[in-house]
């Protein structure tokens, strides 16, 4: 078994995330809710009788969809074998679709609220913030160039908060059409999950911003607000290039997500421990958890803080037990 999957990483730092934000009026229904500890919910037989639905339309040609046409065969062909994994491990996996999926989605955007959104948080910082305000951070052309015209398109954005925009009340319904529309599928056919690739092609080199992306990742989760988790299910362009499988759940069903997914994991093991930034030979770093909520440990190598752990002791010998051990490369 690995030594920590995508999965269990995540489960800690769900742990540290999770709960009621006052700054964050979506959190309100957990503001009194006893949360779980997310890493219990490591399952590893749990894909035996699950019940999954595949999102042909977001990456099968054959489909009919247009938003499968540049799907790259390579990542189709990845997928069905994760198909086949998923099905060998007891689950009951079959095609569905999302009626009028298309037409909803188009409906779905048009709020940009990035600049609203990042002056709001550069604002927050105070008077130490080092840039003011999005207008700031294009004039300082300190981004990558590839980036330029996303952040220039949402310069000019009207100068109104999002919630006050004509536009605002069109989208929102639209959303909640795409959230019916989905728990309908998932719960006509009493499915756990809905599955599809999450990117239909490979990588694109930094700067290519015309190549076809397929970018699954943000086309039902973000608007929706439904969770999804993602985790490796091969690789593409010479077994170089990583693919995802990413799993999408109802609202407040991580546990079923986080079931599956390790589940998936542990039975293909598809992780590759970083080539640029290996452990250091015989290194690893062992956490445990701590009862009170404002401990911290800052793992400064990458900038993360993950609360609710403290470092235990840097280990020499690495040890193979569930969730206890981080390597440097496992971040």
């Amino acid at each position: 078994m690995p030594s920590f999957s995508y999965s269990c990483k995540r489960s800690i730092v769900f742990d540290a995330l999770a709960g009621y934000d006052p700054a964050d009026p979506i959190t309100e229904p957990v503001k009194d809710v006893v949360l779980p500890d997310y890493t219990t919910f490591l399952d590893k037989d749990r894909l035996n009788g699950a019940r999954i639905g595949v999102l042909d339309e977001l990456f099968r040609p054959s489909s009919g969809s247009t938003r499968a046409y540049t799907a790259d065969p390579e990542v189709v062909a990845i997928m069905d074998r994760a198909i086949v994994d998923l099905k060998s491990l007891g689950a009951t996996v079959e095609p569905t679709i999302i009626s009028d999926f298309d037409a909803i989605l188009g409906r779905t955007g048009g709020l940009n609220r990035f600049e609203s959104d990042i002056n709001n948080y550069l604002a927050s910082l105070g008077p130490d913030a080092p840039v003011k305000s999005l207008t700031e951070i294009i004039a300082s052309r300190n981004f990558d160039s590839s980036i330029a015209s996303n952040l220039t398109e949402a310069e000019v954005v009207e100068d109104v908060a999002p919630e006050d925009r004509a536009v605002f009340q069109s989208v929102e319904a639209a959303r909640e059409e795409l959230r019916q529309a989905v728990l309908s599928v998932m719960d006509a056919n009493g499915y756990d999950a809905l599955i599809y690739p999450t990117w239909s092609n490979p990588p694109r080199l930094i700067g290519d911003m015309t190549s076809p992306n397929g970018n699954n990742s943000g086309l039902i989760s973000p608007p929706t607000g439904f969770p999804a988790i993602t985790v490796p299910m091969g690789y593409s362009v010479n077994d170089t290039l990583p693919a995802g499988l990413q799993f999408l759940g109802r609202s407040y069903d991580e546990q079923t997500l986080i079931e599956l997914a390790y589940s998936y994991e542990q039975a293909t093991n598809f992780r590759r421990p970083s080539e640029l930034f290996p452990s250091l030979p015989g290194e690893t770093f062992e956490y445990e958890p701590v009862p009170e909520p404002g401990a911290t440990i800052g793992l400064t190598l990458f900038g993360l803080t993950a609360l609710g752990l403290k470092l235990k002791r840097r280990v020499l010998q690495k040890r193979s037990c569930r969730c206890s051990t981080l390597s440097r490369s496992d971040f």
